[in-house]
């Protein structure tokens, strides 16, 4: 039977990039580790308010489920002169550190 490869792990405030689809588009999100979510956690009680308010963010709604591992939510800043930052809470697997090689979108 083959080995589950090992989740990266990310720390708090590193640069991490993932490809997202939405709006009959992909798109590369470039963000920091605003947040590093404990096992079994859906939301640290006021955590996700507190860094809406702290980054002058969007109103975020729902946060889907519980993940059974580590997972981070991500601050996304908008292009200069494009609106407000943004959080996210993407699946780990699709994370990847640093900077894109290239940007979609």
């Amino acid at each position: 039977m083959a080995k589950k490869p090992e989740r990266e792990t990310f720390k708090l405030g590193e640069v991490v990039h993932w490809d997202s689809q939405a709006n009959d588009g992909y798109w590369t999100k470039v963000g920091e580790v605003a947040a590093v979510m404990p096992p079994k956690c859906r939301d640290i009680p006021g955590l996700m308010k507190q860094l809406g308010e702290k980054h002058n963010c969007i109103k975020q709604s729902g946060w889907g489920f519980a993940r059974d591992h580590e997972s981070y939510v991500i601050l996304v800043h908008p292009p200069k002169g494009k609106g407000r930052p943004r959080l996210y809470w993407p699946v780990v697997s699709v994370l990847h550190r640093g900077q894109p090689k290239t940007k979609r979108g």
